[in-house]
């Protein structure tokens, strides 16, 4: 407090600097591990391994995960990614045990973002929508609903367990989110148009989740038609995206903010592309992120 942070220079002590490597590393890491819970949910949609593997792939090229300064925004993509693909398989099985297992899964991973960044909450809502919508069977409905009450009642309560435990130490979670957040809406939120952003923000969000992802969704360049869950899982989070963008919590920045959301929306938009369409739309991509990279001007 009372420091200026420009003329502000710590020691350069060896933990300082080994801070100063190994934590952006880690972020870039976690990141980049978000391609696996992204292929194994897409598999669990439609079921063709190589193809999932495609779109796991894929998740590397993004603009807005490749070519930002690490930060906190591409590591809350890992456990967000890792909570809808558990919630996925565990509301989408027959076994009981399995369910749970999944539940309990989604639970650590969302706790763990929400430790991360108490706006998670919102993306972990988006995906879990989805993947709700997804593992809906209309042929089996009373299967389908045991199956997601396993799985959701699993992620609240160790969710909700493990963000909860620093009370134990004397804080209040909820009381830190809600001063967290207020601080951020008057700062960031309030002082920004709601309807200049609820146009822009789409756009900036396209950009850093790739151009190419969305006109091959577009036009289904390479990519075969949807099955019975991939195509609820679109509508779902069409659906949730569009809720989220009208309530207007996020204003601007979005191609950084929203980062956690792009694996649900590159699992909505290319959940299965044929070879030679992966291959199109990953070329594409190089070429879309060189070109940001070279031409990216900050202020």
């Amino acid at each position: 407090a009372g420091v200026d942070p420009r003329g502000f220079h710590p020691p350069l002590s060896p933990p300082a600097v080994a801070a100063a490597l190994l934590v952006p590393l880690l972020l870039t890491l976690l990141s980049a591990a978000a391609a696996a819970p992204i292929a194994l949910a897409a598999w669990r949609l439609h079921g063709e391994p190589s193809a999932a593997a495609r779109t796991g792939m894929l998740w590397l090229l993004l603009p807005g995960p490749a070519l930002m300064l690490p930060e906190l925004d591409q590591a809350i993509a890992f456990p967000v990614a890792v909570a809808l693909a558990a919630l996925i398989v565990g509301a989408g099985t027959e076994n009981r045990a399995g369910g749970w297992i999944a539940g309990i899964s989604a639970g650590v991973a969302a706790a763990f973002a929400l430790h991360l960044s108490y706006g998670a909450a919102a993306f972990l809502a988006v995906a879990s929508f989805a993947a709700f919508a997804a593992a809906f069977d209309r042929t089996d409905p009373g299967q389908s609903l045991r199956g997601m009450r396993r799985a959701a009642a699993g992620a609240l309560a160790v969710a909700a367990l493990l963000f909860l435990l620093p009370a134990l130490w004397g804080t209040s979670p909820i009381g830190a989110a809600r001063t967290a957040l207020s601080i951020h809406r008057a700062g960031f939120t309030a002082p920004r148009g709601y309807a200049l952003w609820l146009l822009f923000n789409p756009v900036d969000f396209l950009l850093f989740l790739g151009p190419p992802v969305a006109l091959a969704a577009l036009f289904r360049a390479g990519t075969p038609p949807p099955t019975a869950a991939e195509g609820r899982f679109r509508r779902a989070f069409a659906i949730a995206a569009i809720a989220l963008l009208a309530s207007g919590v996020v204003r601007g920045e979005v191609g950084r903010i929203a980062i956690p959301l792009m694996p649900a929306a590159l699992l909505a938009l290319l959940p299965r592309p044929r070879v030679w369409g992966a291959m199109l739309v990953g070329g594409l991509l190089i070429l879309l992120d060189g070109v940001l990279r070279l031409s990216w001007q900050l202020p």
